[in-house]
This record gives C-alpha cells, sequence and structure tokens, in this order.
C-alpha cells in the first residue's frame, strides 16, 4: 500500500505539472478544452482520495482498484498531447472575422418565426403555406433545405434563428437516431472579407465548427495533419488548402462515422463572391456533401435562377420566408408600437391606430426590411405628436419597392448634412475592415482636413470618455437617416482612468442596416450622386488621417503596466501575427492586440491609395508608425502595402531599413507571388528596379519558389487571374534577371534544376494549358512564350531529365483522348520549345512520326518546319564554314507535304533519327 501511495502520488505530480502545461497552453489557442482538463484534474484528486481511505481502512479495496484503472486510463489518453494537437487544428482554422457576420444579424423578434419549429399555430400561422416543412426535415429528412425569399424578408434573422435555437438540437437528435448530432454553421457576407465571401472561408468555418463540438473527429477527418503534429510534436501547422479542406469535410459526410452525424447551416448563398457559375460551382459542391447521409444542409439565398434551378424543384424541402411571415409582421408591428406610451389601441375608438398596423402588414409583402422601416417612420411620427390622420398618410406615402424607398431617405436628409452623408456612404462601402463608431468620431473631427490636428497628442481617456460614443452614434443615424446602425459598447460609469480593455475592444461597430442599403448605394445612378454630393472630397486621405490618429492615441493608452509593451507588438508586428500570439498571455489581451494591428493595416491600406496624391501627408502618417529608425521589418510591411513613393523616397536617401534593395526587391516578389497579395505589387517592382534594385539568382529562385506554392493553395476559378498577373511580372523581372536559367538544389529533390522548372511543369501538366473562354492561347500559354522569350533553356534540368524531354513524355503519354483545345496550346509549346533551342537528339525527345501522329495536320506542318529548321542549324553548328556552303540537307522545305498528303508521306519521307 505505501508502494502504492508513492506511485500514486509522484504519478498525481506528474500528472498535475502536466495539466498546469496544458492551462498555460490553453491561454493562447482558440477553443479551449478547459473541461477536460477539469477531467484529469478530478481524476487525479479522485485517485489520491480513494487511496488515502483506503489506507484508513474506510475505503472499499476492490472499488479502489476499479476506480485506478478508469482513472488511469483517462490520464494514459489524456497525458498523449492529444488536447494539444486538437487545439493547434482547431486553433489554425481559425480567422479573426469568423463570427463577426453571425455576431451582427439581429436576434428574431420576440415569439416570430416560431411556427418553424414548434409547428403551426391556433391562427393558423406556418401552415398557411405548403412549403412551410422545415420542421418536419429537421426531425427526419435529409439532403438541402433550401430557404428563400425577397431581398429584406428575414432569411439571415431566420437562419440564425433556426440553428441557434435549442430545440434544433431536439429535432435533428431524432434524425441522428443513436448517433450525436453536431451543428455548424457559415454566413457569407458580401461586403466582409475575402474568408467571409470565399469557398476556403466557408471550409474554414464549417470545420472549426465541427471540430470545436467533436474534438474526436478531428483525428479520422485530417489524418495527415495529425500525424504530421505527432511526430514533430510542434506547434504550427501548415497553411490550409481548399483541396484539403474539401477533403477533410468530405470525410465525415461519405463515410458512416460511427457516431455523429452533422447538420449544416449556410446563410446568403447569393452573397458568395462570384457569378452564375460560381453560384452554380458551390451549390453541387454542396449536394455532394450531403449524399453520403451522415451531412444535411440547410441554405438560404434570393431567389435567383441558379438557386431555383438546383435547388427548388422538390416543394418538401424549400420555403420561401415572402410567404409565411405575415403573422411575424403583425406581431411585430404591433408589439413594436404598443410599446410607445403615444399609441392607442385599447378601446373602439382607437380603431384608426388599428387600421395603421394592419396596412402595414397587408403593404409589406412579406419584406420585414420594409417593415421596420415604416415602423420607424411611424415612431418618428408619434415622437412629434402627429395626428392619427398624418400617420395613416405617412404609411400610405411611402413606397413599397425598397430602391424607391431608400432614393426618398436620401432625398429627405437635411442640406446641411448631405455632404457628410455622402462622405460616410463612401467610407463604409469601400472600408479595408471594420469601421467602429471612433472612426467616425475621428472622421467628423478632421472634417476639414487639418493635418497638424490630425496628427497632434490625443488622449485615449479623451476619445473613450462617457457618451462619446453614443452621441456619435446619434449623429451617424441623424445624417444617414438610419441607413446606417451602429451597436454602440457601454462605457463604464466609473473615473477615466479605469477604462478597461473590454472597452477598447467594444467601439460600436458601423455597418448599413442591410445588404439591399448596400447594392442601392453601389447602383450606377446612385454612386454617382454621392460622388457629386462629396464633391470630390478625398476619403481616403481623411480616413487616414482618422486612423492614424485613433493609432497613435492607442499607443499612449499605458493604464496597464503590461499594456504599453502590447500595444507595441500589435504595432509593430502584424506580418507575423501568429508568433506574436504566443507571447499574450490572455485572450483579451490577445484581441487587444489584433484590434491595433488592424487599425495599423487600416493605415497602411489608405496611405497606399494615396501615396502617390498625397504624398506630404502620407510620409507625416507613415512616419508615425516608425519609432525605431532601424526597423528593416518596417520597411518590410510598406513594400508589402504597396507605398510606392514612399519607399523611393527612402530609398534614394539610404534611410535605415531601406538600404538592401535586394532583399527589398526580393520581399516585393516574394510578396507579388503570394496568391493573395495585400495590394497588386507590380508597381512596387517596378518602382524596386527602377532604383537599381538587382534581380539575383536568389531573388528569382525564391520568387519562383513561393509561386510554386501559391498555386497549390489556389482554385481552378481564380488560376487563370492569377497567372495572368504572374505573366505582367514576368515582362518587368526577365529582362533584367541576372541568369534565368540558374540552377540550385531544393530541400526536397537529389538533382539540382533550373528555377523554373516548377512552373514550367504546372503550366504543362495541370488544367490551365488551354482556356476555356474561346481564346487561342491561354494564360500559361503565353506565361510558358514569355519565359523562352526571354532566354529560358528547354534543354535545363528538370526533374531528373530536361524541360524539353520531359515535356515530350507529356504530349506523348496524355495526348489521347484530348480535346482540340489542349492540342492547339500544346502544339503552340512544341513549336516555342523547338525553335528556342530543343535538343532533338535525345532518345526521348519527340520523333517527327510522333508529331504527325498526335497534332493535327497544320500544326503539325509547323512544328514538322520548326524541327527541319531546328535540325539544320544543329547540323550547320558541327561544320566546317567550307562544308557548310556544299552541305545539303536531308531535311528540304519541299519536302514537307501539304496536309492532304500526310498519310502518304508517312512512307515516302527520308527518316531522320533524333
Amino acid at each position: 500500500m505505501l508502494c502504492l501511495q508513492a506511485i500514486s502520488s509522484e504519478r498525481q505530480s506528474a500528472i498535475l505539472r502536466y495539466t498546469e502545461k496544458l492551462w498555460e497552453v490553453g491561454q493562447h489557442l482558440v477553443h479551449d478544452h478547459r473541461d477536460k482538463v477539469h477531467q484529469i484534474e478530478d481524476a487525479v484528486k479522485s485517485l489520491d482520495r480513494e487511496a488515502t481511505q483506503y489506507l484508513d481502512g474506510s475505503g472499499n479495496g476492490e472499488s479502489l482498484i476499479s476506480r485506478i484503472s478508469r482513472a488511469l486510463e483517462t490520464l494514459g489518453s489524456s497525458c498523449s498531447r492529444d488536447y494539444i494537437a486538437e487545439h493547434e487544428v482547431v486553433k489554425s482554422l481559425y480567422f479573426e472575422c469568423l463570427a463577426y457576420r453571425h455576431d451582427s444579424i439581429p436576434d428574431a423578434h420576440q415569439n416570430t418565426y416560431h411556427w418553424a419549429l414548434f409547428g403551426p399555430s391556433p391562427e393558423g400561422e406556418g401552415a398557411e403555406h405548403p412549403g412551410c416543412t422545415i420542421r418536419e426535415w429537421l426531425r427526419t429528412g435529409d439532403g438541402i433545405y433550401w430557404v428563400s425569399g425577397k431581398p429584406g424578408s428575414g432569411k439571415s434573422t431566420f437562419m440564425k434563428f433556426v440553428a441557434d435555437h435549442c430545440l434544433t438540437q431536439e429535432l435533428l437528435a431524432k434524425w441522428a437516431g443513436d448517433k450525436d448530432c453536431v451543428v455548424a454553421s457559415y454566413y457569407f457576407w458580401s461586403a466582409g472579407t475575402d474568408l467571409q465571401k470565399t469557398t476556403e472561408g466557408l471550409l474554414r468555418t464549417l470545420l472549426f465548427d465541427i471540430f470545436v463540438r467533436c474534438p474526436s473527429l478531428i483525428q479520422v477527418t485530417v489524418p495527415d495533419r495529425w500525424e504530421q503534429h505527432s511526430k514533430k510534436k510542434l506547434f504550427g501547422l501548415p497553411t490550409w488548402r481548399i483541396p484539403e479542406l474539401l477533403s477533410a469535410l468530405e470525410r465525415p459526410a461519405s463515410h458512416d462515422i460511427a457516431s455523429h452525424k452533422v447538420c449544416l447551416f449556410i446563410d446568403g448563398l447569393d452573397e458568395y463572391h462570384g457569378g452564375h457559375d460560381d453560384h452554380l460551382r458551390v451549390v453541387r459542391m454542396l449536394k455532394r456533401l450531403s449524399l453520403g447521409g451522415n451531412f444535411k444542409i440547410c441554405v438560404s439565398s434570393r431567389p435567383w435562377n441558379v438557386f431555383e434551378d438546383e435547388l427548388g424543384q422538390d416543394p418538401t424541402r424549400k420555403l420561401y420566408m415572402h410567404e409565411l411571415t405575415r403573422q411575424d409582421i403583425k406581431r411585430y408591428v404591433t408589439s413594436t408600437l404598443e410599446a410607445s406610451r403615444h399609441w392607442r389601441t385599447g378601446t373602439d375608438i382607437d380603431a384608426p391606430y388599428r387600421r395603421v398596423m394592419a396596412n402595414i402588414t397587408d403593404r409589406a409583402e412579406g419584406v420585414f426590411l420594409w417593415v421596420v422601416l415604416v415602423v420607424r417612420s411611424v415612431l418618428e411620427g408619434l415622437s412629434n405628436r402627429d395626428p392619427i390622420e398624418m400617420l395613416e398618410q405617412r404609411v400610405r406615402d411611402i413606397p413599397t419597392d425598397l430602391d424607391v424607398f431608400f432614393q426618398r431617405i436620401i432625398e429627405s436628409v437635411d442640406p446641411r448634412y448631405r455632404k457628410h452623408m455622402a462622405v460616410y456612404f463612401l467610407v463604409l462601402l469601400d472600408s479595408p475592415g471594420t469601421l467602429t463608431l471612433i472612426h467616425f468620431w475621428f472622421l467628423d473631427r478632421f472634417f476639414n482636413l487639418n493635418v497638424d490636428t490630425a496628427l497632434g497628442p490625443v488622449s485615449i481617456t479623451h476619445v473613450l470618455r462617457p457618451g462619446r460614443q453614443f452621441t456619435m452614434s446619434r449623429q451617424l443615424n441623424a445624417r444617414c437617416m438610419g441607413l446606417i446602425e451602429a451597436s454602440p459598447a457601454a462605457l463604464p460609469n466609473g473615473p477615466q482612468d479605469e477604462y478597461t480593455t473590454v472597452t477598447l475592444l467594444n467601439l460600436g461597430t458601423v455597418t448599413f442596416l442591410h445588404r439591399t442599403v448596400r447594392d442601392f448605394l453601389q447602383t450606377e445612378k446612385v454612386a454617382s450622386l454621392l460622388t457629386n454630393i462629396a464633391d470630390s472630397y478625398p476619403t481616403n486621405t481623411a480616413m487616414l488621417l482618422a486612423c492614424s490618429s485613433l493609432e497613435k492615441s492607442m499607443y499612449g493608452y499605458s493604464n496597464d503596466p503590461m499594456m504599453a509593451v502590447h500595444v507595441e507588438i500589435g504595432r509593430r508586428d502584424i506580418i507575423h501575427r501568429d508568433v506574436m500570439h504566443s507571447w499574450i498571455e490572455n485572450r483579451a489581451m490577445q484581441q487587444l492586440v489584433e484590434f491595433i494591428g488592424h487599425i495599423k493595416h487600416q493605415v497602411l491600406t489608405y496611405a497606399s491609395r494615396v501615396d502617390a496624391l498625397s504624398p506630404g501627408i502620407v510620409a507625416r502618417c507613415v512616419d508615425e508608425l516608425r519609432r525605431e529608425p532601424d526597423d528593416s521589418t518596417f520597411a518590410y510591411m510598406l513594400v508589402k502595402y504597396g507605398l510606392c513613393e514612399y519607399v523611393r523616397k527612402s530609398v534614394l536617401c539610404g534611410s535605415k531599413g531601406f538600404i538592401d534593395r535586394t532583399i527589398l526587391l526580393q520581399f516585393a516578389l516574394d510578396a507579388a507571388a503570394n496568391d493573395k497579395p495585400q495590394v497588386a505589387m507590380l508597381p512596387m517592382v517596378k518602382t524596386l528596379l527602377d532604383v537599381g534594385a538587382p534581380v539575383t539568382d536568389d531573388v528569382w529562385f525564391s520568387f519562383c519558389t513561393k509561386a510554386n506554392r501559391a498555386r497549390g493553395r489556389l482554385t481552378k476559378e481564380d488560376m487563370d487571374n492569377y497567372l495572368k498577373e504572374q505573366q505582367q511580372l514576368l515582362d518587368v523581372v526577365l529582362p533584367v534577371v541576372e541568369d534565368i536559367n540558374a540552377t540550385a538544389h531544393s530541400t526536397h529533390r537529389e538533382s539540382a534544376e533550373v528555377a523554373w522548372a516548377d512552373l514550367f511543369i504546372f503550366c504543362v501538366e495541370g488544367d490551365h494549358i488551354h482556356h476555356a473562354n474561346q481564346e487561342r492561347t491561354g494564360p500559361a500559354v503565353n506565361l510558358i512564350s514569355t519565359l523562352f522569350e526571354y532566354g529560358a533553356d528547354p534543354n535545363a534540368p528538370c526533374r531528373g531529365t530536361t524541360a524539353w524531354l520531359r515535356f515530350s513524355g507529356v504530349v506523348r503519354n496524355r495526348a489521347a483522348g484530348r480535346n482540340s483545345d489542349w492540342m492547339d496550346a500544346m502544339s503552340l509549346v512544341t513549336e516555342a520549345l523547338v525553335n528556342k533551342g530543343a535538343d532533338l537528339s535525345k532518345e526521348s525527345s519527340l520523333k517527327p512520326d510522333e508529331v504527325a501522329d498526335i497534332f493535327p495536320p497544320r500544326a503539325a506542318r509547323r512544328i514538322l518546319e520548326a524541327m527541319a529548321r531546328r535540325q539544320k542549324q544543329t547540323q550547320e553548328s558541327h561544320m566546317k564554314p567550307s562544308e557548310q556552303v556544299n552541305q545539303k540537307g536531308s531535311w528540304k522545305l519541299w519536302n514537307l507535304p501539304a496536309p492532304r498528303w500526310f498519310p502518304l508521306w508517312q512512307w515516302l519521307r527520308p527518316w531522320q533519327q533524333y
């Protein structure tokens, strides 16, 4: 027993030390399995108690052995770093604005949408249309359920209501049977960042939700990442790529995972970034996910034809919001208006008031947004003590068409506010990320563009003084007539020096009232109207000053002794934010650093927009960010954001951090090679080349390597645009590269190869060699042509052979069954390689008879002519001058027949071995 007690004590100490490490790690991670850590601690403490009781004679020996066995089993599985691996995988999926759209969607009004989950009400609500079948689908259905409706009919609010409601989980439990059911959701947002409106954001969010709710699926779903992490025992996993994300989601969807089923809620398919084909592609991807039986998906969108054709054919799996929400609208109108003490509906003489409510409900046509705006107008009339006749007239005068309604709202703005309104709209339409009430307070403060005032000293306590956000919210509402909304933060009531991190993190986000408002403001007519009203006001310059002043005020915030350190980290290291996170001790501080980094991103983005127009203002604002003159990271960051004029002047002046032009060019090209550069990098590359930055072998290799990695992360839809951008870069870089055919050993290959080998192989072996838009040459062919035009050697080493021989094998092995587009593209590349000196004498080189067999007659004739010229050049290069005069080559142009004689020529032509 003493031995048992000693072992127990030793094991307990070791495991408790491990749990402390888990707690430490948990501070840095997005999802915190703290309940699991508690489970470990409880098991250790229980084991110790049982052993103590047995030694005191009050415990049961048999029970102790059983409990020790169970505890050790729990501890053994917990101490294998599985929890840390789960944390790492989940954290790698997280992105900063992952939950923003969900949180910004308003909650359903009290007692609305209950018909969807609770069934028809006594008033018949929810039963008035045969499409009201979502409750039954949740309980027993499968496949995809489509929620549609007019713009503004409340689709997003409805999706949030259903996805988050506890009864949804109960209904899904009946569908799942003896399996656990996991719910995951994603809300597309066309006004958000790329990850809020693309396939990558969709897949990362869904996997994040699934893994957070069911970590046991991680090892089954992403076994390669799990194994990689287990072997290396390191934090930090490689960047997710779309094929890997899709494969990870397809595993539990298509295989019978013993203990789980998954229901996905995806809102706003019409806000997915792209056109008709892109929408069709994402719908079919979701259809494939729903076929396995383990997944079912509820999606919402506007009733566009592409969605109607793909999702609207089964009446038992769709509903139209505007046909089902009459009772919800009536309930909202009644409860909202009756909450006003000036509203009267209690007696028979108040019938006109009830008539106003009925009129609103009747004219709404299921569009909740219209109802909200009309009710606001009526409430405004009530506050003005308008008589009932004027309230009725208000409702009658409001057009039911939202665009006409919005136009009338804009026209009703006080002339003194119209310029501010136009500027606010333009700023919000083109903002680089989230804007807060404090952003608009600074914009309003520097509306006259006084640079000295904007960049003067300012205290964060002055910025965040009580009432500041409330005041700005009221001003926005008055100047934009409610078309812009803000969620003001609750400020503390104590002294100013008691402001906390939470205050800084909750500054009141400013957004448009609804997507339909943004759509309306972006129409050509309204956009032109706003530009005229703004009267050429420099919105980007004004926002540069506003964001610079906000960033400067946050730099001075130092209530907490550690705050200045964390603020400086956020200022200086937004490039390496993953590394930065490992230094932060709690989630609140981490959020603060993210917010400060976000503000700095906005400063640099606005600076890049006006770099050429207002270089003096840009210089002063950017200099405010640079407090360490020898900070090379700062220089790289300005290159990354494309501040061409600032960088040019800094290089020519020899400023510290800008001395090594080669390194700056390498950083610019590496950023340009990225699949999602911060800005278009071509102007920056040109700028650095103009000031004498050399394209060394190292720079050339680095660019080619980074570009190869980026191509692996791109979808097929984005590839053509990416290749066109790379073409433009090569047109600038290749004329001045030191040695286009420089070779080196890569880390994962034994033999040396030319820098452009990966690019060449990708173009000729991928699916992008031919163009889908009926163009004669696609971007891949143009890119290859550019390479060889500037001296790329077809005989350069490539994957253990040469580029030409590798290409010959591709043509020989893949030609069968290919379409005419592929043949045309490959014939152009073949001709280019031959013309640029391909070695035709090698055994594995394409032979003339193979060319005649593979390519169409006209293309084959061009290639054979090029081969004849190449053969003649090769022969002449090995002859003496006297021999060249008298030599008659075995290849003569008159030996090449017209295309119609190809079959005869197959045995008549003179054979020439290569």
